[in-house]
């Protein structure tokens, strides 16, 4: 009762506990059954009354899990992503609530702060930088990963910054540029599809050695 603020029963629930712990008498309860019925039937009504003033929704079993404030806390991106984590939380809760776009909005707001980490990561320093602007930099930057003098690892590092940069234009274009310029609702599992495909990316490059 206290965790939904049951007020007027939770004082009716004490009235009931304090009259019992009177009528105690040889370790026994020593109270007329006709004045506990009284009693258990106003906790009743106070009940009743109490919920008369509040609303609650009911979530399906299989999204429960998406308020959980400890969901992703196990994925790579946890630790490698905070700002990014808090915003996928956010397009969590929103999907566990039927809010379909915000859900979109949020995981959009999560790879927007990963595609500025992906530009510093390359020294990328745009005075503009919008989705477009950085994914054209950071485009420009991989191709300088062409030979050894970018490291022993060069085309390991090319291929992960490529697909990357792929990922991202992706992105952009398939869901970003949508949400962001009211041209496209979403069906519950386009979001939960695009909050996956974000989640999943974001690990990719946090085992990658992307951070904020």
């Amino acid at each position: 009762m206290r965790k939904i603020g049951l007020s007027s029963a939770i004082k009716q629930h004490e009235r009931i506990h304090t009259t019992l712990a009177t009528r105690v008498s040889g370790g026994l309860v020593v109270f007329p059954l006709s004045d506990l019925r009284e009693l258990l039937e106003e906790l009743v009504r106070r009940v009743q009354e109490d919920l008369s003033e509040r609303s609650f929704t009911m979530m399906p079993a299989d999204k429960v899990k998406y308020l959980d404030e400890l969901w992703l806390d196990a994925e790579p991106l946890g630790a490698a992503f905070p700002n990014a984590h808090e915003e996928l939380r956010n397009s969590a809760r929103c999907y566990a609530f039927n809010q379909e776009v915000a859900c979109v909005f949020h995981s959009m707001r999560a790879l927007e702060i990963r595609l500025s980490a992906a530009a510093t990561k390359l020294g990328v320093t745009s005075k503009k930088p919008d989705w477009q602007n950085l994914i054209n930099e950071i485009e420009v930057e991989i191709k300088k990963i062409n030979g050894p003098h970018a490291g022993t690892d060069w085309k390991q590092k090319e291929q992960f910054y490529s697909e990357a940069a792929t990922n991202f234009r992706y992105f952009k274009n398939a869901w970003r540029n949508h949400v962001m310029h009211v041209r496209d609702n979403y069906t519950e599992r386009d979001a939960k599809k695009i909050m996956e495909h974000v989640t999943s990316f974001l690990n990719v490059l946090a085992s990658g050695g992307i951070r904020e």
